[in-house]
């Protein structure tokens, strides 16, 4: 039981350490507002390299395929979705694609992150929520459920 406190007592002092400087690098960097904050890191990184880098998108458990991501875009409003120029984005109706009242998945090209988290119709971009396995089981991990 001791062992077990002590575990959980160093395991807040690095959250608290880490969140920290996580903060104090947000605040200094300047920031795309409508962009969560590992969406704005790949994306700046993506300008620097010129392609995704594969090891910080597994890092953040971040979907990549080929040059684009799987992300969440929610509107300010449901009916926006329906005027809204996807394929100036290059977004695709695809197998990765779904809509639900204000929210679209899709993949998004990484390039055009910035200008997408700019639109007036876009309140804010985010990666989407996958759950994470409690039980031992084949299919659970497998396939992110």
């Amino acid at each position: 039981m001791r062992i077990k406190y002590i575990y959980i007592c160093i395991l807040l002092l690095i959250w608290n350490a880490v969140s920290d400087r996580m903060q104090i690098h947000a605040e200094t960097s300047s920031r795309i507002p409508a962009l969560e904050y590992n969406l704005e890191l790949l994306y700046k990184d993506y300008t620097l390299l010129k392609k995704v880098n594969s090891r910080l998108s597994a890092d953040m458990n971040l979907v990549v395929v080929g040059e684009k991501i799987k992300v969440e875009v929610v509107f300010v409003n449901k009916d926006d979705i329906e005027r809204f120029g996807f394929s100036e984005y290059g977004i695709e109706k695809d197998d990765y694609f779904g809509v639900f009242n204000n929210i679209t998945q899709a993949l998004v090209p990484v390039r055009q992150l910035k200008d997408l988290s700019e639109n007036s119709l876009i309140e804010y971009i985010r990666v989407p929520p996958t759950g994470i396995p409690d039980v031992i089981s084949e299919g659970v991990a497998v396939i992110n459920a």
